[in-house]
C-alpha cells in the first residue's frame, strides 16, 4: 500500500514538475519574441531617424517620414497633422481645391489647431495605441484612408508647450497596433520631430527677421 502511495505521488510530482517546465519553456519563447521583435523595432526607429536627421526643410523632413516611414515600418499609410501656424512651410499650391495636387503626399498632410488635436489624447506627449477598430480616427486620417485601417497609432508632437501635431500610423491589419506595444519608440520618435520641427521654425524665423529692410529693423530696435 505504501508503495502504491510513493508511486503515486511520484508521478504526481512528475507530472507538475513537466508542466511547470512546459511553462518556463513557453514563457522563455515569449521572451525571446520578444527581445527580437523590441530588437526590430529599435533598428527601424534608428534607420527612420538617420532619415529625419538628414532633412533639410521642414517639408522634406515629414515627406521622409510618410514615404520612407511606410516602407521602413511596414504599414499601409502614415499621415502628419500639423499645427496651421507651420502651414507657410509648404508651397501655397500644396492642397488645390480641385484635388488635383502635383505633390504625392498632400492628401496625408493637414494642418489643425493645437486645441482640436490636443482633445484625442488624455497624456498630451503619450501616443495612443488602437486595435481592431471599424475605421482610422477622421480627424488624423482622411476618407481615402480612414475606412481602411483597422488599427492605429497616434503619436503627438509634443514640443513642451502644446501639441504642435500628431503622427498618425495606420495599418489594416486589426492587430497590427494593440494598447501597450511600442509606445515608448513612438515617443522616442516624435520628441526628434518635435525638437527638428522647432529648429526649423525658429531657422525661418530668424531668416525673416535677418532680412527684413534696413528701416525697419532701425525702428524695431528703437522702440525696445
Amino acid at each position: 500500500m505504501k508503495h502504491e502511495l510513493v508511486k503515486q505521488s511520484t508521478k504526481l510530482s512528475n507530472s507538475r514538475l513537466r508542466q511547470h517546465n512546459n511553462l518556463l519553456r513557453k514563457r522563455l519563447k515569449f521572451l525571446i519574441s520578444c527581445t527580437e521583435d523590441n530588437e526590430m523595432i529599435h533598428e527601424r526607429i534608428d534607420k527612420m531617424e538617420c532619415e529625419l536627421l538628414k532633412a533639410t526643410t521642414m517639408k522634406s523632413m515629414y515627406d521622409a517620414l510618410i514615404t520612407l516611414g511606410e516602407r521602413i515600418f511596414g504599414l499601409d499609410v502614415i499621415t502628419v497633422t500639423l499645427e496651421r501656424e507651420l502651414k507657410p512651410h509648404w508651397p501655397d499650391t500644396y492642397h488645390e481645391n480641385d484635388g488635383s495636387s502635383v505633390f504625392l503626399n498632400s492628401s496625408k498632410v493637414a494642418f489643425l489647431s493645437p486645441a482640436v488635436m490636443a482633445t484625442h489624447f488624455t497624456e498630451q506627449a503619450e501616443p495612443l495605441l488602437r486595435g481592431t477598430i471599424r475605421n482610422g480616427t477622421s480627424g488624423f486620417f482622411s476618407s481615402k484612408y480612414s475606412g481602411k485601417v483597422r488599427s492605429e497609432a497616434l503619436a503627438p508632437i509634443h514640443n513642451g508647450e502644446r501639441i504642435i501635431g500628431v503622427m498618425a500610423f495606420g495599418s489594416f491589419n486589426p492587430k497590427r497596433f494593440e494598447e501597450g506595444f511600442g509606445a515608448r519608440f513612438l515617443t522616442r520618435l516624435a520628441r526628434i520631430i518635435a525638437l527638428k520641427t522647432e529648429y526649423f521654425r525658429a531657422t525661418i524665423a530668424g531668416f525673416a527677421e535677418n532680412n527684413q529692410p534696413e528701416r525697419f529693423r532701425e525702428a524695431h530696435c528703437h522702440t525696445e
